[in-house]
């Protein structure tokens, strides 16, 4: 269905003054005294006369019980703030305590740190000492084992014979003459018998010099293959010792 429109008013056409009644224009009209409030200034002398329009702002009072609360909660954080004040307090003292006992047991770990290097020092050197000891007393010992070996070096054995010198001293020159070796007294240095667990311990005979054993031990062994039983009937042995 067609929209019927209307044409819009034309601009040529001039506006209509509105028309007031005297009733209506008596209650629209502004008193000379309402004209004069509004025009009137700031900076006017008689700005105390005029009438404020501005509003007090009214607290809302807080009851009685509002008051109690915030004692209570303000007791509340002083008693929470003494008690980390204390705990603070506590804490801080235990930690200096034990700094001070970390101190302690550095300065014992360091003091036996030190002591163990001593220690080991003392065992190294000890250990080097024992070395060289054992060292020179194979030395020595060689040494001593030489001596003897020089100084029985001259000295002949003789066994089952009886344990008197006077005795052993004519069994030794009867055994020279024996061997066809004459021993004289200037020759022998000394004459003993060696302990032994049984009664034969063999007699050693100590000589001036190492020529004059060889001399009767040669003698001896040459002897020995021809006349055997002179030397071997009554068991009697002549040899060097060593």
């Amino acid at each position: 269905m067609p929209l019927k429109r209307t044409p819009p008013p034309s601009p040529l056409t001039t506006p209509v003054a509105p028309t007031f009644s005297s009733a209506e224009y008596s209650a629209n009209t502004l008193t000379t005294k309402e004209i004069s409030y509004m025009h009137h200034s700031d900076s006017a002398p008689d700005l105390t006369t005029l009438t404020t329009t501005v509003s007090e702002r009214k607290k809302r009072k807080h009851p009685e019980g509002d008051d109690s609360i915030t004692s209570l909660i303000k007791d509340m954080f002083t008693n929470f703030s003494k008690e980390q004040e204390t705990r603070f307090y506590n804490l801080q003292s235990t930690i200096v305590d034990l700094k001070e006992q970390n101190y302690e047991l550095k300065r014992s770990v360091e003091h036996m740190s030190n002591k163990y290097d001593d220690l080991l020092t003392i065992i190294a050197n000890l250990e080097k000492e024992r070395k060289e000891d054992k060292r020179r007393m194979a030395l020595k010992e060689d040494r001593l084992e030489t001596m003897e070996r020089k100084m029985r070096a001259s000295g002949i054995e003789v066994r089952n014979i009886p344990k008197t010198k006077d005795f052993l001293f004519n069994i030794i020159t009867k055994t020279g003459k024996a061997v066809n070796i004459s021993i004289e007294d200037s020759e022998l240095k000394d004459i003993y018998r060696l302990n032994s667990k049984d009664s034969s311990g063999p007699i050693i005979v100590e000589l001036n010099s190492v020529i004059s054993k060889e001399k009767i031990l040669r003698a001896v062994q040459f002897i020995m293959p021809s006349m055997p039983s002179k030397l071997q009937k009554s068991n009697r042995t002549c040899r060097s010792p060593y």
